[in-house]
């Protein structure tokens, strides 16, 4: 039937654009059936050579059970910011230029998250700030995302920084320690 249909594929986008950011050439297997929407081997590349490496699966029927693994070599940070929801703020957008690696692994998406990430971002600019390097990492747990550790060197100081974000109800609680250089 067309509202499950069995597919087997691979596809390719030469040149994908999201929110006035080209991202690069996206380029996946996909695997659809009557249960889920698997894809195996997805890859964004950029044209300086970064990228991003992905799987997702996405159940049909179920709730809270989206799972993706990601793994980011020299992703631009523009580009990763034109995915999120700060995708609306245009000093973030213009003035960002960075290098992200590491990985993300995460499954039960949106409600009952389980997984962490650990990204590095390295020298650049963030909202037009210098920046010689950022190291992150979270864990998520149900619709908490829990920020064990931000550390921001920027060229005009340092800022260490932990929290927690609950994606349901948007609430936030951060602490945070930033020093002059």
């Amino acid at each position: 039937p067309l509202n499950s249909p069995n597919l087997n594929g691979n596809f390719s986008v030469g040149t994908l654009a999201v929110n006035g950011n080209e991202l690069g050439a996206l380029s996946a297997s996909i695997a659809m059936n009557d249960s889920e929407i698997r894809i195996p081997d997805g890859s964004l590349a950029e044209r300086d050579g970064g990228g991003v490496r992905f799987s997702l699966v996405k159940p049909r029927d179920g709730e809270n059970n989206i799972s993706i693994e990601a793994t980011l070599d020299r992703f631009n940070a523009r580009n990763l910011i034109a995915l999120s929801p700060l995708s609306n703020n245009a000093q973030l957008t213009s003035d960002t230029q960075s290098d992200i690696s590491g990985q993300v692994k995460v499954s039960g998406i949106p409600d009952a998250m389980s997984g962490s990430a650990d990204l590095r971002f390295g020298p650049g600019r963030l909202a037009g700030e210098t920046l010689e390097g950022l190291t992150a990492r979270a864990t998520f747990e149900g619709p908490n995302v829990n920020i064990e550790t931000i550390d921001v060197r920027l060229g005009a100081g340092h800022i260490v920084a932990k929290g927690n974000l609950n994606t349901k109800t948007q609430g936030f609680d951060f602490q945070g320690n930033a020093e002059n250089i």
